[in-house]
C-alpha cells in the first residue's frame, strides 16, 4: 500500500533509525525537525500518517501543533513518539484522540512497523468511499459528496435559479 509518512523529531539520529526501520516497507518518508517545518511539508506533499516527537517542544506547543493538524489535514493519523518517563501528558493526548498511537523510545523496529503499518491501514481506510464494515459512507467520502452538492447548489443560485443556496459551516 503506498503511504506517506511525515516524521517531525529535531534528532537527525532518531530520523536516520526511523528510515531504517521502514525501509523496504514501501513508504515514502519526510522529515521535519520543527512542527513549522512539517506543517510547511503537509502544504506541499499529501501525508497520510504523521510521526511527532511530544518532547519536540513544551506540551502547549505539542498540544497546539496536534489540536492545528487535526483541525487542518482531519483525515491525516497521527502518532506520537516519546522518550518521557513520565507519558501520563502523552497519554492524555492519545486519550483525547489527538493522536492515534505512541511509540515510546528507544522502541523496538518490529514494534514501531506494527504501529506505523497499523496507522497506515487507518489512513488509507479513512480514504476509502465506504466503510466495509458498516457499510456507510466514510467521513471524507460525506465532506466530498457535500461540497460537490453545494457546488452544484451555488452554480445553480449564480444562474438565476430561485433555488437557495447551501453554506458548509
Amino acid at each position: 500500500m503506498d503511504c506517506n509518512l511525515l516524521l517531525v523529531d529535531d534528532t537527525p539520529d532518531v530520523s536516520t533509525s526511523f528510515k531504517r526501520a521502514l525501509a523496504g516497507d514501501g513508504y515514502t518518508i519526510f522529515t521535519a525537525s520543527n512542527s513549522e517545518e512539517g506543517m510547511a511539508l503537509l502544504r506541499k506533499h499529501p501525508v497520510d500518517v504523521v510521526v511527532y516527537n511530544h518532547a519536540l517542544s513544551s506540551s502547549e506547543e505539542s498540544d497546539a501543533f496536534l489540536k492545528d493538524l487535526s483541525h487542518c489535514y482531519p483525515d491525516t493519523v497521527r502518532v506520537l513518539i516519546t522518550g518521557h518517563e513520565d507519558v501520563e501528558d502523552v497519554v492524555a493526548t492519545v486519550n483525547e484522540g489527538t493522536a492515534y498511537r505512541l511509540i515510546t523510545q528507544p522502541w523496538r523496529n518490529d514494534a514501531l512497523r506494527e504501529v506505523i503499518r497499523d496507522a497506515a491501514a487507518r489512513a488509507h481506510a479513512d480514504h476509502q468511499q465506504v466503510d466495509p464494515q458498516t457499510g456507510w459512507l466514510t467521513r471524507r467520502a460525506f465532506c466530498d459528496q457535500f461540497d460537490a452538492l453545494a457546488a452544484q447548489t451555488r452554480r445553480r443560485s449564480s444562474c438565476g435559479s430561485s433555488r437557495s443556496s447551501i453554506h458548509r459551516p
